[in-house]
């Protein structure tokens, strides 16, 4: 059954753009970590491109999270970063999780609740300082990736970034500057024409350090 019934089965004019995705897969498969950034106006055929991504990974047996932002809760902390995380600490045992994080998996009790009742034994400390419990939580969970990465390349796939919420957008700044070193395969869609100033300056910055 296709990822998407909807979507051609055939890319029409995109060879270019196949062979650049070919070549991070390639990285990837490699051990250098990437980052894919489709761009352009509603209807182009980024979601296609997305799914090209999904088959090649899927035929080599690699990971997949999918992680979606959206208009209506884009006011949201970290929502579609939710997405990925319960993506891949469902693929976890409650034994996998305490000892792939040790003492950092009380930061993902924080945005994931419903782990409580698998993780019954770990108790919340005390709130302390924002700054350092949002540090503490972006190591957590890139620590989740990395690991999940380091077991079987992985890919994240980010839709919509146009729609993204602060928070998210801070992680995926955080991320994005620790994955050099891992088998691990980001891609994020966006539409120009929809970018508020912070999705433009995380863009330009990717540009900027390539």
């Amino acid at each position: 059954m296709p990822d998407n019934p909807l979507l051609c089965p055939i890319v029409i004019g995109r060879m270019a753009q196949l062979e650049l995705l070919q070549e991070a897969i390639a990285r990837v498969r490699a051990g250098t970590g990437q980052i894919i950034l489709l761009t352009g106006d509603a209807g182009i055929g980024k979601s296609r491109l997305v799914s090209e991504v999904r088959h090649a990974a899927l035929e080599q047996q690699w990971q997949i999270l999918q992680g979606n932002c959206l208009e209506v809760i884009r006011t949201l902390p970290y929502a579609p970063l939710l997405d990925l995380l319960q993506g891949g600490v469902n693929k976890l045992s409650a034994a996998e999780i305490t000892h792939l994080l040790g003492s950092g998996v009380v930061e993902l009790l924080k945005i994931l609740p419903e782990l409580v009742s698998r993780l019954p034994e770990i108790e919340l400390p005390p709130y302390t300082d924002a700054d350092q419990e949002k540090q503490r939580l972006f190591q957590s969970c890139t620590l989740i990736f990395s690991q999940l990465a380091n077991q079987q390349p992985l890919v994240l796939t980010l839709e919509d970034l146009h729609w993204i919420d602060p928070s998210s957008l801070e992680y995926l700044t955080y991320l994005a500057s620790k994955l050099v070193n891992l088998p691990l395969l980001l891609v994020i869609t966006c539409r120009n024409e929809e970018l508020s100033p912070a999705p433009k300056r995380f863009r330009a910055w990717l540009e900027r350090e390539r």
